[in-house]
């Protein structure tokens, strides 16, 4: 007598045979049984149901009518493996409805509850899914709530409704993006209907499926052969329809994908960003954000949505960057052009605890109203889902403030960690200490623009210099600013943080000094403020500047003093360190133009996630000037004398 087989494998061979549609030595491999005990098996089952026939047997495409559309729809394994894909007018009352409720798509199908936030997010992808311009999303969500199964619903709402789309799901790896694929081709395929975790039926999560897609919608694996792999697959299309089948409707892929072959309609990046990316070096970040910027970005369609998805790291992580991308009418911001800049990242966020709303816990509370999740309305709770992220677990989380206020607050990073506090720059009330701020921003303030004394006369007490932070293969960071020795206030005239070489800074050409370095010299000589001092990074100030002759020659003739800074010497001295410039932000003392945001910008990035941000040119350049601000207002640099300039010097363009 045949050895008997234990019920774990013949639950495993007929979930692989019947309900993920394998084939006969397939799914006797994966169980871990014989093809001859499969075979038997299969006959037993056929014996005592006529109904049930293996995917072996052979599946003709038929063509499905309102009139034929709802014969067969039994959950027999035969009738679900033959239906042809349905149209919409075929379709039964409540499959039309799923079409277009995602919340009793989820429940019908999968059988899943879903929380506020989850309605509110889905509701808004599916508005930017039918806009007609490309369109990009991060979301940041707390972990532990359900984040990726909603996506998957959501990406397999949309290829019932759309089996023409083509999908890309990404992720840090493409073995974990084929991972999200394999569940996607499964869900569709599935031929059972799905029964609710006993855990999740308990605490009213879940509830058995009503229906499976097949049943309602028709099959979506191809029976002529089509590519079905758990990485990358094509469903079934209707008869009238043309699809290209060298476009796959979904498709795996991770950063380290040696390409990505095909656009997309719907591309989900899900857990992109890693703690190893953001730890990592200033050069393996911006080897990830080239890549993200000339590879996954450009993967879209035009009218499709692109979706970056995943809980807040740090300062410096790939949302963060993402967030930061605006849309401008001109390349460089320039006069009232910076007011035409928007952000080309909508962003949806969900905290863990909504302080706002909150009117206070104790770990064993009985009040209704915090036990209710939050919504969107503000008629809710304060938790997000008071199920998976409790309030003792958020109590638990909060010992780490840092975890607390990046991963479950969605927040660039602690307040405590960080240089400067937003609510510092912004103004207002600090909800944590009770103080209140003035903010850093002078509202009807532009770009480049001197401010005026106190009795609205110019100030003439007002000094002018140029701070500058150069590097021969980073990011520049250099600030012009305007100090009153009176008011003690820094003002922030411009910002310039980009990639250059010391050409692009100071130089000569055709006998004229060019750079951003005359520039600033020459505005601010027109504006009746002259700079008469530089403050330069010491190694390179000599690398970069000093060395040369025409720098000392241009130093000479327009009154600049070139000064330099050691900066490993005091970085981190507790009295004359780079924490020192925070007080004068907390004060109030840094003003910023309040009509030039976009230009200021990248410093108060800076500034407030210091020392976890991913540069810190700017902040670097802010403290030389902090550093030395003594020896800049006090320095008196009288204009040179005139004397004879030799000719060879009035040809070059240098005499006064």
């Amino acid at each position: 007598m045949a050895p008997r087989v234990p019920a774990a494998q013949v639950k495993a061979y007929e979930r692989q045979r019947y309900e993920l549609q394998q084939t006969r030595a397939s799914a006797a491999k994966s169980a871990g049984v014989t093809q001859e005990w499969a075979r038997l098996h299969d006959r037993k089952l056929a014996a005592a149901d006529a109904n049930l026939k293996p995917v072996a047997l052979p599946m003709v495409r038929e063509r499905v009518t309102p009139r034929t559309a709802h014969q067969g729809h039994s959950n027999s394994s035969s009738a679900l493996r033959l239906a042809a894909p349905v149209n919409f007018d075929a379709l039964n009352p409540k499959a039309k409805k799923a079409l277009d409720d995602f919340e009793y798509f989820r429940l019908r199908y999968f059988g899943r509850r879903s929380m506020p936030w989850a309605i509110d997010a889905m509701t808004r992808l599916d508005e930017l899914m039918r806009s007609p311009e490309r369109e990009y999303v991060v979301i940041n969500v707390a972990p532990g709530v359900g984040k990726s199964t909603l996506l998957h619903d959501f990406a397999v709402w949309e290829t019932v409704k759309q089996r023409w789309i083509r999908g890309l799901w990404g992720s840090a790896t493409a073995q974990l993006a084929g991972i999200a694929t394999k569940r996607l081709r499964s869900t569709l395929g599935a031929a059972y209907t799905v029964k609710a975790k006993l855990k999740d039926a308990t605490h009213g999560y879940g509830v058995d499926a009503e229906a499976t897609l097949v049943a309602d919608y028709g099959r979506f694996r191809p029976v002529d052969g089509g590519t079905w792999r758990t990485d990358m697959f094509v469903v079934e299309q209707f008869d009238e329809e043309n699809y290209d089948e060298k476009e796959p409707t979904w498709g795996a892929f991770g950063e380290n994908s040696e390409e990505i072959g095909w656009r997309a309609n719907l591309i989900v990046w899900d857990d992109l960003v890693t703690k190893s990316l953001i730890n990592g070096t200033l050069d393996a970040i911006d080897r990830h954000r080239e890549w993200f910027d000339d590879v996954a970005e450009e993967r879209l369609e035009p009218g499709g949505l692109f979706a970056l998805v995943g809980q807040r790291l740090g300062a410096n992580d790939t949302y963060r960057y993402c967030l930061d991308k605006l849309i401008t009418d001109e390349l460089d911001f320039e006069g009232d052009d910076i007011q035409h800049a928007a952000p080309m990242y909508h962003h949806i966020v969900y905290k863990a605890h909504d302080e706002e709303l909150c009117g206070g816990h104790t770990i064993a509370s009985n009040n209704k109203k915090a036990l209710e999740p939050w919504k969107p309305d503000g008629t809710g709770g304060c938790l997000i889902d008071p199920y998976r992220i409790s309030w003792k677990k958020c109590l638990m989380t909060m010992r780490d403030e840092t975890k607390w206020e990046t991963v479950y607050q969605q927040g660039d990073s602690s307040a405590q960690d960080v240089l400067v506090q937003k609510i510092w720059i912004e103004g207002g009330l600090d909800n944590r200490t009770g103080e209140i701020f003035n903010g850093c921003w002078d509202e009807q303030r532009d770009w480049c623009e001197i401010p005026l004394g106190e009795n609205g006369e110019p100030n003439k007490d007002l000094v002018t210099y140029m701070v500058v932070d150069p590097s021969p293969s980073k990011w520049w960071g250099c600030i012009w600013m305007a100090y009153d020795p009176h008011s003690l206030r820094r003002y922030v005239l411009d910002v310039h943080r980009a990639k250059m070489q010391a050409g692009e800074f100071l130089d000569v050409i055709n006998g004229q000094p060019v750079g951003l370095a005359h520039q600033w010299v020459t505005r601010a000589r027109e504006k009746g403020y002259p700079i008469r001092t530089m403050v330069v990074e010491a190694n390179s100030a000599e690398r970069f500047l000093l060395q040369y002759e025409h720098v000392r020659r241009w130093s000479s003739k327009f009154g600049v003093d070139i000064i330099s800074h050691a900066t490993h010497q005091n970085k981190a001295d507790p009295k004359f360190g780079v924490q020192t410039i925070g007080g004068i932000w907390r004060q109030g003392l840094v003003r910023l133009p309040g009509l030039a945001r976009p230009v200021v910008k990248p410093l108060v990035q800076e500034v407030t996630t210091y020392p976890q941000g991913a540069t810190d040119d700017l902040v670097m350049a802010f403290w030389f000037g902090e550093y030395n601000l003594r020896t800049i207002t006090t320095r008196t640099v009288a204009p040179p004398a005139r004397r004879a300039v030799p000719s060879w010097l009035r040809r070059d363009g240098w005499a006064a």
